[in-house]
Protein backbone atom coordinates (compact mmCIF):
# COMPACT_ATOMS: atom_id res chain seq x y z
CA UNK A 1 0.00 0.00 0.00
CA UNK A 2 1.13 3.55 -0.78
CA UNK A 3 0.01 6.79 0.80
CA UNK A 4 -0.43 9.54 -1.79
CA UNK A 5 -1.29 12.83 -0.13
CA UNK A 6 -3.95 11.89 2.36
CA UNK A 7 -5.33 8.99 0.28
CA UNK A 8 -4.29 5.36 0.23
CA UNK A 9 -3.38 3.82 -3.14
CA UNK A 10 -2.99 0.05 -3.47
CA UNK A 11 -0.94 -1.80 -6.08
CA UNK A 12 -4.00 -2.65 -8.18
CA UNK A 13 -4.55 1.06 -8.70
CA UNK A 14 -0.96 1.55 -9.81
CA UNK A 15 -1.19 -1.37 -12.26
CA UNK A 16 -4.52 0.03 -13.52
CA UNK A 17 -2.91 3.40 -14.20
CA UNK A 18 -0.05 1.69 -16.05
CA UNK A 19 -2.50 -0.25 -18.23
CA UNK A 20 -4.52 2.92 -18.86
CA UNK A 21 -1.38 4.80 -19.91
CA UNK A 22 -0.51 2.00 -22.36
CA UNK A 23 -4.01 2.12 -23.87
CA UNK A 24 -5.14 -1.20 -22.39
CA UNK A 25 -8.56 -0.02 -21.26
CA UNK A 26 -9.91 -3.49 -20.52
CA UNK A 27 -6.89 -4.31 -18.37
CA UNK A 28 -7.11 -0.96 -16.63
CA UNK A 29 -10.80 -1.39 -15.87
CA UNK A 30 -10.14 -4.84 -14.42
CA UNK A 31 -7.33 -3.56 -12.19
CA UNK A 32 -9.39 -0.57 -10.95
CA UNK A 33 -12.28 -2.86 -10.03
CA UNK A 34 -9.87 -5.12 -8.16
CA UNK A 35 -8.58 -2.06 -6.32
CA UNK A 36 -12.14 -1.21 -5.23
CA UNK A 37 -12.69 -4.81 -4.11
CA UNK A 38 -9.67 -4.42 -1.88
CA UNK A 39 -10.64 -0.95 -0.73
CA UNK A 40 -14.21 0.30 -1.49
CA UNK A 41 -13.12 3.82 -0.56
CA UNK A 42 -10.32 3.97 -3.11
CA UNK A 43 -11.13 7.31 -4.75
CA UNK A 44 -8.46 6.96 -7.44
CA UNK A 45 -9.95 3.71 -8.69
CA UNK A 46 -13.47 5.19 -8.66
CA UNK A 47 -12.31 8.34 -10.44
CA UNK A 48 -10.38 6.55 -13.19
CA UNK A 49 -13.21 4.09 -13.75
CA UNK A 50 -15.49 7.12 -14.15
CA UNK A 51 -13.07 8.59 -16.67
CA UNK A 52 -12.79 5.31 -18.59
CA UNK A 53 -16.56 4.95 -18.84
CA UNK A 54 -16.88 8.62 -19.89
CA UNK A 55 -14.34 8.12 -22.68
CA UNK A 56 -16.19 4.98 -23.83
CA UNK A 57 -19.56 6.71 -23.83
CA UNK A 58 -20.92 4.69 -20.92
CA UNK A 59 -22.25 7.79 -19.23
CA UNK A 60 -24.54 6.18 -16.65
CA UNK A 61 -21.66 4.08 -15.33
CA UNK A 62 -19.34 7.10 -15.38
CA UNK A 63 -21.82 9.11 -13.29
CA UNK A 64 -22.10 6.28 -10.76
CA UNK A 65 -18.33 6.14 -10.14
CA UNK A 66 -17.85 9.93 -10.13
CA UNK A 67 -20.68 10.47 -7.67
CA UNK A 68 -19.00 7.90 -5.41
CA UNK A 69 -15.79 9.97 -5.53
CA UNK A 70 -17.72 13.11 -4.53
CA UNK A 71 -19.45 11.29 -1.69
CA UNK A 72 -16.04 10.14 -0.43
CA UNK A 73 -14.30 13.47 -1.09
CA UNK A 74 -16.77 16.38 -1.63
CA UNK A 75 -13.94 18.79 -2.48
CA UNK A 76 -12.63 16.68 -5.40
CA UNK A 77 -12.94 19.41 -8.05
CA UNK A 78 -11.71 17.17 -10.89
CA UNK A 79 -14.56 14.76 -10.18
CA UNK A 80 -17.09 17.62 -10.20
CA UNK A 81 -15.68 18.82 -13.53
CA UNK A 82 -15.69 15.39 -15.15
CA UNK A 83 -19.21 14.84 -13.86
CA UNK A 84 -20.21 18.12 -15.50
CA UNK A 85 -18.73 16.94 -18.80
CA UNK A 86 -20.58 13.64 -18.50
CA UNK A 87 -23.92 15.36 -17.91
CA UNK A 88 -23.15 17.70 -20.79
CA UNK A 89 -22.49 14.73 -23.10
CA UNK A 90 -26.03 13.58 -22.26
CA UNK A 91 -27.38 17.09 -22.95
CA UNK A 92 -28.37 17.35 -19.27
CA UNK A 93 -27.13 20.92 -19.15
CA UNK A 94 -28.85 21.97 -15.91
CA UNK A 95 -27.10 19.20 -13.97
CA UNK A 96 -23.87 19.93 -15.83
CA UNK A 97 -24.10 23.58 -14.82
CA UNK A 98 -24.47 22.70 -11.15
CA UNK A 99 -21.41 20.44 -11.28
CA UNK A 100 -19.15 22.87 -13.15
CA UNK A 101 -20.12 25.71 -10.82
CA UNK A 102 -19.14 23.52 -7.86
CA UNK A 103 -15.80 22.75 -9.54
CA UNK A 104 -15.18 26.49 -10.02
CA UNK A 105 -16.04 27.24 -6.38
CA UNK A 106 -13.41 24.68 -5.38
CA UNK A 107 -10.85 25.85 -7.97
CA UNK A 108 -11.67 29.47 -8.94
CA UNK A 109 -8.41 30.05 -10.77
CA UNK A 110 -8.91 27.32 -13.38
CA UNK A 111 -9.18 28.71 -16.90
CA UNK A 112 -10.17 25.26 -18.14
CA UNK A 113 -13.17 25.14 -15.79
CA UNK A 114 -14.40 28.51 -17.04
CA UNK A 115 -13.98 27.27 -20.59
CA UNK A 116 -16.18 24.26 -19.84
CA UNK A 117 -18.65 26.51 -18.07
CA UNK A 118 -18.90 28.50 -21.29
CA UNK A 119 -19.47 25.33 -23.32
CA UNK A 120 -22.26 24.25 -21.00
CA UNK A 121 -23.89 27.68 -21.10
CA UNK A 122 -23.66 27.61 -24.87
CA UNK A 123 -25.37 24.22 -24.79
CA UNK A 124 -28.17 25.79 -22.74
CA UNK A 125 -28.52 28.57 -25.32
CA UNK A 126 -27.10 31.17 -22.94
CA UNK A 127 -24.60 32.62 -25.39
CA UNK A 128 -24.19 35.93 -23.56
CA UNK A 129 -23.22 34.09 -20.36
CA UNK A 130 -20.98 31.82 -22.43
CA UNK A 131 -19.13 34.87 -23.76
CA UNK A 132 -18.43 36.02 -20.20
CA UNK A 133 -17.17 32.59 -19.18
CA UNK A 134 -14.87 32.33 -22.22
CA UNK A 135 -13.52 35.83 -21.62
CA UNK A 136 -12.85 34.91 -17.99
CA UNK A 137 -10.90 31.85 -19.14
CA UNK A 138 -8.81 34.05 -21.44
CA UNK A 139 -8.19 36.52 -18.60
CA UNK A 140 -6.86 33.60 -16.54
CA UNK A 141 -4.21 32.99 -19.18
CA UNK A 142 -5.70 30.51 -21.62
CA UNK A 143 -5.36 30.99 -25.39
CA UNK A 144 -6.47 27.51 -26.36
CA UNK A 145 -7.64 27.12 -29.97
CA UNK A 146 -11.04 25.74 -28.96
CA UNK A 147 -11.52 28.52 -26.43
CA UNK A 148 -10.83 31.28 -28.96
CA UNK A 149 -13.05 29.60 -31.55
CA UNK A 150 -15.96 29.13 -29.16
CA UNK A 151 -15.80 32.73 -27.96
CA UNK A 152 -16.04 33.93 -31.57
CA UNK A 153 -18.79 31.42 -32.32
CA UNK A 154 -20.82 32.61 -29.34
CA UNK A 155 -20.73 36.13 -30.79
CA UNK A 156 -21.88 34.66 -34.10
CA UNK A 157 -24.79 32.95 -32.35
CA UNK A 158 -25.71 36.30 -30.81
CA UNK A 159 -25.80 37.85 -34.33
CA UNK A 160 -22.94 40.12 -33.30
CA UNK A 161 -21.12 39.50 -36.55
CA UNK A 162 -18.56 42.30 -36.32
CA UNK A 163 -17.38 40.92 -32.97
CA UNK A 164 -17.46 37.41 -34.41
CA UNK A 165 -15.21 38.51 -37.28
CA UNK A 166 -12.81 40.19 -34.87
CA UNK A 167 -12.48 37.11 -32.67
CA UNK A 168 -12.31 34.58 -35.51
CA UNK A 169 -9.47 36.65 -36.94
CA UNK A 170 -7.88 36.64 -33.48
CA UNK A 171 -8.07 32.84 -33.44
CA UNK A 172 -6.65 32.64 -36.97
CA UNK A 173 -3.78 34.97 -36.10
CA UNK A 174 -2.65 32.42 -33.50
CA UNK A 175 -3.78 29.30 -35.37
CA UNK A 176 -3.66 30.18 -39.10
CA UNK A 177 -4.48 26.64 -40.20
CA UNK A 178 -7.62 26.30 -38.10
CA UNK A 179 -10.23 25.12 -40.60
CA UNK A 180 -13.25 25.78 -38.38
CA UNK A 181 -12.28 29.39 -37.75
CA UNK A 182 -11.88 30.10 -41.46
CA UNK A 183 -15.20 28.43 -42.26
CA UNK A 184 -17.10 30.31 -39.59
CA UNK A 185 -15.34 33.55 -40.47
CA UNK A 186 -16.64 33.08 -44.02
CA UNK A 187 -20.17 32.69 -42.68
CA UNK A 188 -19.72 35.80 -40.55
CA UNK A 189 -18.63 37.84 -43.57
CA UNK A 190 -21.57 36.47 -45.49
CA UNK A 191 -23.94 37.59 -42.73
CA UNK A 192 -22.34 41.04 -42.97
CA UNK A 193 -22.93 41.02 -46.75
CA UNK A 194 -19.26 41.08 -47.56
CA UNK A 195 -19.22 38.48 -50.33
CA UNK A 196 -15.63 38.91 -51.52
CA UNK A 197 -14.26 38.42 -48.01
CA UNK A 198 -16.58 35.46 -47.50
CA UNK A 199 -15.46 33.86 -50.78
CA UNK A 200 -11.81 34.23 -49.78
CA UNK A 201 -12.40 32.52 -46.42
CA UNK A 202 -14.51 29.70 -47.92
CA UNK A 203 -11.70 29.07 -50.40
CA UNK A 204 -9.14 29.07 -47.59
CA UNK A 205 -11.24 26.60 -45.62
CA UNK A 206 -11.56 24.38 -48.71
CA UNK A 207 -7.79 24.34 -49.12
CA UNK A 208 -7.24 23.47 -45.46
CA UNK A 209 -9.68 20.56 -45.64
CA UNK A 210 -10.11 19.20 -49.16
CA UNK A 211 -12.80 16.84 -47.87
CA UNK A 212 -14.97 19.57 -46.39
CA UNK A 213 -18.37 19.34 -48.04
CA UNK A 214 -19.93 22.41 -46.47
CA UNK A 215 -17.06 24.74 -47.35
CA UNK A 216 -17.44 23.85 -51.02
CA UNK A 217 -21.24 23.71 -51.00
CA UNK A 218 -21.71 27.06 -49.27
CA UNK A 219 -19.06 28.58 -51.53
CA UNK A 220 -21.07 27.37 -54.54
CA UNK A 221 -24.24 29.00 -53.24
CA UNK A 222 -22.36 32.24 -52.59
CA UNK A 223 -20.79 32.22 -56.06
CA UNK A 224 -24.24 31.78 -57.60
CA UNK A 225 -25.69 34.65 -55.58
CA UNK A 226 -22.87 36.79 -57.01
CA UNK A 227 -23.70 35.54 -60.53
CA UNK A 228 -20.34 33.78 -60.84
CA UNK A 229 -21.96 30.75 -62.40
CA UNK A 230 -18.90 28.89 -63.68
CA UNK A 231 -17.21 29.05 -60.28
CA UNK A 232 -20.49 28.13 -58.59
CA UNK A 233 -20.96 25.08 -60.80
CA UNK A 234 -17.37 23.86 -60.34
CA UNK A 235 -17.64 24.19 -56.56
CA UNK A 236 -21.02 22.48 -56.55
CA UNK A 237 -19.68 19.51 -58.52
CA UNK A 238 -16.83 19.17 -56.01
CA UNK A 239 -19.37 19.22 -53.18
CA UNK A 240 -21.45 16.59 -54.98
CA UNK A 241 -18.44 14.26 -55.17
CA UNK A 242 -17.87 14.66 -51.44
CA UNK A 243 -21.48 14.08 -50.40
CA UNK A 244 -23.84 13.07 -53.23
CA UNK A 245 -26.49 12.08 -50.69
CA UNK A 246 -26.92 15.61 -49.32
CA UNK A 247 -30.57 16.44 -49.78
CA UNK A 248 -30.11 19.96 -51.20
CA UNK A 249 -27.59 19.05 -53.91
CA UNK A 250 -30.13 18.18 -56.67
CA UNK A 251 -32.13 21.38 -56.10
CA UNK A 252 -28.93 23.43 -56.17
CA UNK A 253 -27.87 21.83 -59.45
CA UNK A 254 -31.34 22.52 -60.86
CA UNK A 255 -31.18 26.14 -59.71
CA UNK A 256 -27.82 26.76 -61.32
CA UNK A 257 -29.01 25.03 -64.48
CA UNK A 258 -31.93 27.45 -64.74
CA UNK A 259 -29.51 30.32 -64.11
CA UNK A 260 -27.37 29.14 -67.04
CA UNK A 261 -30.52 28.91 -69.16
CA UNK A 262 -31.40 32.53 -68.33
CA UNK A 263 -28.03 33.50 -69.82
CA UNK A 264 -28.73 31.34 -72.89
CA UNK A 265 -25.82 29.07 -71.96
CA UNK A 266 -27.72 25.98 -72.93
CA UNK A 267 -24.88 23.45 -72.89
CA UNK A 268 -23.98 24.38 -69.32
CA UNK A 269 -27.66 24.33 -68.38
CA UNK A 270 -28.07 20.84 -69.83
CA UNK A 271 -24.97 19.67 -67.97
CA UNK A 272 -26.26 20.96 -64.62
CA UNK A 273 -29.76 19.57 -65.08
CA UNK A 274 -28.35 16.23 -66.22
CA UNK A 275 -26.40 16.10 -62.94
CA UNK A 276 -29.61 16.87 -61.04
CA UNK A 277 -31.62 14.17 -62.82
CA UNK A 278 -28.80 11.70 -62.27
CA UNK A 279 -29.36 12.14 -58.53
CA UNK A 280 -33.16 12.31 -58.76
CA UNK A 281 -34.13 10.56 -62.00
CA UNK A 282 -37.83 10.57 -61.14
CA UNK A 283 -38.07 14.26 -60.38
CA UNK A 284 -40.69 15.33 -62.89
CA UNK A 285 -39.85 19.05 -62.87
CA UNK A 286 -36.15 18.42 -63.46
CA UNK A 287 -36.91 16.07 -66.35
CA UNK A 288 -39.37 18.48 -67.94
CA UNK A 289 -36.96 21.41 -67.82
CA UNK A 290 -34.17 19.21 -69.17
CA UNK A 291 -36.49 18.22 -72.01
CA UNK A 292 -37.17 21.88 -72.78
CA UNK A 293 -33.43 22.53 -72.99
CA UNK A 294 -32.90 19.60 -75.33
CA UNK A 295 -35.80 20.84 -77.47
CA UNK A 296 -34.26 24.31 -77.66
CA UNK A 297 -30.99 22.70 -78.78
CA UNK A 298 -32.98 20.69 -81.40
CA UNK A 299 -31.91 17.46 -79.70
CA UNK A 300 -35.37 16.05 -80.09
CA UNK A 301 -34.65 12.42 -79.25
CA UNK A 302 -33.24 13.38 -75.85
CA UNK A 303 -36.11 15.83 -75.39
CA UNK A 304 -38.65 13.09 -76.03
CA UNK A 305 -36.97 10.82 -73.49
CA UNK A 306 -36.98 13.51 -70.80
CA UNK A 307 -40.60 14.48 -71.49
CA UNK A 308 -41.74 10.85 -71.25
CA UNK A 309 -39.88 10.35 -67.95
CA UNK A 310 -41.44 13.57 -66.65
CA UNK A 311 -44.90 12.31 -67.57
CA UNK A 312 -44.27 8.91 -66.01
CA UNK A 313 -43.09 10.69 -62.85
CA UNK A 314 -46.33 12.65 -62.55
CA UNK A 315 -45.74 15.81 -64.58
CA UNK A 316 -48.84 16.81 -66.52
CA UNK A 317 -50.29 19.79 -68.30
CA UNK A 318 -50.49 21.42 -71.69
CA UNK A 319 -46.83 22.39 -71.90
CA UNK A 320 -45.63 18.83 -71.50
CA UNK A 321 -48.06 17.39 -74.05
CA UNK A 322 -47.39 20.10 -76.64
CA UNK A 323 -43.60 19.97 -76.34
CA UNK A 324 -43.61 16.20 -76.49
CA UNK A 325 -45.74 16.42 -79.66
CA UNK A 326 -43.39 19.04 -81.11
CA UNK A 327 -40.39 16.79 -80.47
CA UNK A 328 -42.17 13.85 -82.07
CA UNK A 329 -42.98 15.96 -85.14
CA UNK A 330 -39.31 16.81 -85.54
CA UNK A 331 -38.44 13.14 -85.18
CA UNK A 332 -40.79 12.32 -88.05
CA UNK A 333 -43.33 10.61 -85.79
CA UNK A 334 -46.43 12.42 -87.02
CA UNK A 335 -48.91 9.74 -85.98
CA UNK A 336 -47.74 9.77 -82.36
CA UNK A 337 -47.59 13.55 -82.38
CA UNK A 338 -51.14 13.78 -83.73
CA UNK A 339 -52.43 11.63 -80.85
CA UNK A 340 -50.77 13.93 -78.35
CA UNK A 341 -52.16 17.07 -80.00
CA UNK A 342 -55.69 15.68 -80.19
CA UNK A 343 -55.58 14.79 -76.50
CA UNK A 344 -54.25 18.26 -75.73
CA UNK A 345 -57.00 20.00 -77.71
CA UNK A 346 -59.63 17.83 -76.08
CA UNK A 347 -58.80 19.41 -72.70
CA UNK A 348 -57.50 22.78 -73.97
CA UNK A 349 -59.31 23.60 -77.23
CA UNK A 350 -57.91 27.14 -77.27
CA UNK A 351 -54.26 26.14 -77.02
CA UNK A 352 -52.15 28.78 -78.75
CA UNK A 353 -50.01 26.52 -80.94
CA UNK A 354 -51.62 23.10 -81.11
CA UNK A 355 -54.11 23.79 -83.95
CA UNK A 356 -51.38 25.01 -86.32
CA UNK A 357 -49.10 22.02 -85.63
CA UNK A 358 -52.00 19.62 -86.02
CA UNK A 359 -52.93 21.34 -89.31
CA UNK A 360 -49.44 20.77 -90.67
CA UNK A 361 -49.60 17.10 -89.72
CA UNK A 362 -52.91 16.77 -91.56
CA UNK A 363 -51.36 18.55 -94.53
CA UNK A 364 -48.41 16.14 -94.64
CA UNK A 365 -50.79 13.21 -94.35
CA UNK A 366 -52.91 14.52 -97.24
CA UNK A 367 -55.98 15.29 -95.10
CA UNK A 368 -56.55 18.69 -96.72
CA UNK A 369 -59.98 19.53 -95.32
CA UNK A 370 -58.88 18.71 -91.78
CA UNK A 371 -55.75 20.79 -92.28
CA UNK A 372 -57.80 23.80 -93.52
CA UNK A 373 -60.16 23.48 -90.58
CA UNK A 374 -57.29 23.50 -88.07
CA UNK A 375 -55.54 26.46 -89.72
CA UNK A 376 -58.83 28.38 -89.67
CA UNK A 377 -59.26 27.66 -85.96
CA UNK A 378 -55.70 28.72 -85.25
CA UNK A 379 -56.25 32.01 -87.12
CA UNK A 380 -59.47 32.57 -85.21
CA UNK A 381 -57.56 32.23 -81.95
CA UNK A 382 -54.43 34.08 -83.19
CA UNK A 383 -55.40 36.43 -86.06
CA UNK A 384 -51.85 37.74 -86.43
CA UNK A 385 -50.14 34.38 -86.80
CA UNK A 386 -48.15 34.98 -90.01
CA UNK A 387 -47.21 31.39 -90.71
CA UNK A 388 -50.75 30.09 -90.33
CA UNK A 389 -52.02 32.62 -92.90
CA UNK A 390 -49.11 31.77 -95.19
CA UNK A 391 -49.47 27.99 -94.85
CA UNK A 392 -53.24 28.20 -95.26
CA UNK A 393 -52.72 30.25 -98.44
CA UNK A 394 -50.43 27.57 -99.85
CA UNK A 395 -52.94 24.92 -98.90
CA UNK A 396 -55.75 26.75 -100.69
CA UNK A 397 -53.49 27.18 -103.71
CA UNK A 398 -52.67 23.47 -103.81
CA UNK A 399 -56.39 22.72 -103.46
CA UNK A 400 -57.24 25.01 -106.39
CA UNK A 401 -58.99 27.73 -104.40
CA UNK A 402 -56.92 30.62 -105.76
CA UNK A 403 -59.09 33.45 -104.44
CA UNK A 404 -58.88 32.18 -100.85
CA UNK A 405 -55.18 31.50 -101.37
CA UNK A 406 -54.63 35.09 -102.52
CA UNK A 407 -56.62 36.46 -99.58
CA UNK A 408 -54.59 34.56 -96.99
CA UNK A 409 -51.26 35.40 -98.64
CA UNK A 410 -52.11 39.10 -98.78
CA UNK A 411 -52.84 39.05 -95.05
CA UNK A 412 -49.54 37.23 -94.52
CA UNK A 413 -47.69 39.87 -96.56
CA UNK A 414 -49.10 42.67 -94.42
CA UNK A 415 -48.13 40.83 -91.24
CA UNK A 416 -44.56 40.21 -92.45
CA UNK A 417 -43.61 42.32 -95.49
CA UNK A 418 -39.99 41.13 -95.37
CA UNK A 419 -40.73 37.46 -95.95
CA UNK A 420 -39.69 36.97 -99.62
CA UNK A 421 -41.67 33.84 -100.49
CA UNK A 422 -45.01 35.56 -99.93
CA UNK A 423 -44.51 37.86 -102.92
CA UNK A 424 -43.41 34.98 -105.10
CA UNK A 425 -46.53 33.02 -104.26
CA UNK A 426 -48.78 36.05 -104.80
CA UNK A 427 -47.22 36.69 -108.21
CA UNK A 428 -47.78 33.08 -109.20
CA UNK A 429 -51.44 33.23 -108.11
CA UNK A 430 -52.02 36.51 -109.99
CA UNK A 431 -50.69 34.90 -113.16
CA UNK A 432 -52.92 31.88 -112.62
CA UNK A 433 -55.88 34.23 -112.14
CA UNK A 434 -55.10 35.87 -115.49
CA UNK A 435 -53.79 39.21 -114.28
CA UNK A 436 -50.94 40.80 -116.19
CA UNK A 437 -48.43 42.95 -114.39
CA UNK A 438 -45.00 44.43 -114.84
CA UNK A 439 -42.90 43.74 -111.82
CA UNK A 440 -39.54 45.10 -110.75
CA UNK A 441 -36.93 42.79 -109.29
CA UNK A 442 -38.03 43.40 -105.71
CA UNK A 443 -41.64 44.43 -106.26
CA UNK A 444 -44.70 42.78 -104.79
CA UNK A 445 -47.67 44.37 -106.53
CA UNK A 446 -51.05 43.43 -105.17
CA UNK A 447 -53.79 43.40 -107.83
CA UNK A 448 -57.34 43.43 -106.59
CA UNK A 449 -60.16 41.64 -108.31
Amino acid sequence: MLLVGQYVVNWHTIHGLASYTLGDTDGASKKFRQAIDKDPKNIYAHYYLGQLHYEQGNYSQAIRYLQKVIILVPVHHDAHMLLADTYSAQAKFDLALQSVQQAIRLQPGSANYYFHLGLIQKGRGQNQDAVKAFQKAISLGSDDRDLLYNLAYAFFQLDQYELAVRHFNRAISQYPDDFNSHLQLARSYQALRKPEEAIQEFQQASELDVNSFFARYELAILFQSENKLNAAYDSLLQAKKLNPEYADIPASLFSIGIAFKSQNRLDKAISALSEATELEPENAEYQFQLGMLYKEKTQYSQAETSFRIARKSGFSGDDLRFNLAYSLINLGQDSEAKKELLKLLHVSPKHKYAHAELARIYKRQGEVNSAIKEFQEDIRLSPKNFFSHYDLGLLYKANGDLKQAKKQLEIARKLNPEYPHTCTELQAINILLGFSQKLGDNSCIVISD
